[in-house]
């Protein structure tokens, strides 16, 4: 093995939950500021880990706040290690799976007959220490 390739492998994913509402009544003119938030849990079994990554885009009070829409997004990533233990690769395992989630979103706003929702580049440190603050109150 190369000593750049890593012991992680991402086994299997999916979606867990897809759920979009649209506003039909948003002002297509006004502008808007893409809000968006990420959330990550990782479960770990021995050289196993389930991640879930989840996206909200908005929030469920989008009509009263004239946005054009609601969705959030959750996926499962499946990961392995054989090395090295997989909670060591936290970091690794969101960074791996969060273009896939951020792909999800794409394609699905842009069939949704929006304009595609790309969401830009996510500091998977700052995601995680966010995180570990959270589980820590």
């Amino acid at each position: 093995m190369s000593d750049i390739t890593s012991g992680l492998k991402l086994i299997d994913l999916s979606v867990e939950e897809l759920k979009f509402k649209r506003n039909y009544e948003f002002d297509a003119e006004a502008e808007i500021e893409l809000l968006f938030n990420f959330g990550a849990k990782i479960e770990v079994r021995e050289e196993q880990a389930r991640l879930k990554l989840t996206c909200d885009i908005f929030d469920e009070d989008f009509i009263n706040k004239n946005l054009p829409f609601f969705l959030k997004a959750s996926m499962y990533g499946f990961f392995e290690s054989k090395d090295t233990p997989v909670e060591d690769f936290q970091v690794n395992c969101i960074a791996i799976l969060l273009p896939y989630l951020r792909a999800l979103i794409t394609s699905f706003t842009a069939q949704a007959g929006l304009p595609p929702v790309i969401i830009p580049p996510i500091n998977v440190y700052s995601l995680v220490k966010q995180q570990q603050e959270a589980n820590e109150e």
